[in-house]
């Protein structure tokens, strides 16, 4: 068994949880100011209305400004294309096919 350490962030309005993710620093090898955000997942009464979108933009632009040369990577099995929007799918893409 490994035990790894990851952030969960939790975004929520007046009536409760609304979105949550993970982003995952110094584990599975990644280097420091190396992060990894996975685990997006919405209530499905605010689906399809953008806070998921807005909790991933929020956290991605948090870790950008923490290190000068951050690089955040995306550990996902879903379609790319959720995430182009966030400059994650560009630069996952160019690391992935040069």
């Amino acid at each position: 068994m490994f035990v790894e350490k990851v952030l969960w962030y939790i975004g929520h309005d007046k009536e409760g949880f609304v979105s949550s993710l993970i982003v995952y620093q110094e584990v599975l090898d990644l280097q420091p100011h190396s992060y990894g955000i996975g685990s997006v997942a919405t209530s499905p009464a605010y689906r399809n209305k953008v806070y998921g979108s807005q909790l991933v933009k929020e956290i991605t632009e948090m870790l950008f400004k923490e290190g000068e040369g951050a690089v955040v990577f995306l550990h996902s099995n879903i379609d790319f294309s959720f995430y182009e929007k966030y400059r994650l799918y560009q630069s996952f893409k160019q690391m992935l096919y040069g």
